[in-house]
């Protein structure tokens, strides 16, 4: 399984990926969650929420299966 943690980036012509700030901020939130033992099922949840602030922390598959919570 993959974790789609950033959109399509731009390219230059040399073919490197050109990353805005938010990218980066998500890549190094998933390396983080990684290094913290998070599974990939987990990331993808937390991202998901993190997708959509106005939803209740409480719908979060990741908040549901552990014991801290949010």
């Amino acid at each position: 399984m993959r974790i789609s943690a950033c959109c399509r980036t731009m390219r230059t012509a040399s073919g490197r990926r050109i990353y805005g700030t938010s990218d980066v901020r998500r890549l190094a939130f998933t390396r983080q969650l990684r290094g913290l033992g998070f599974s990939i099922e987990e990331i993808c949840s937390l991202l998901a929420s993190a997708d959509a602030p106005d939803q209740d922390c409480a719908s979060s598959r990741h908040c549901r299966s552990t014991p801290a919570g949010c």
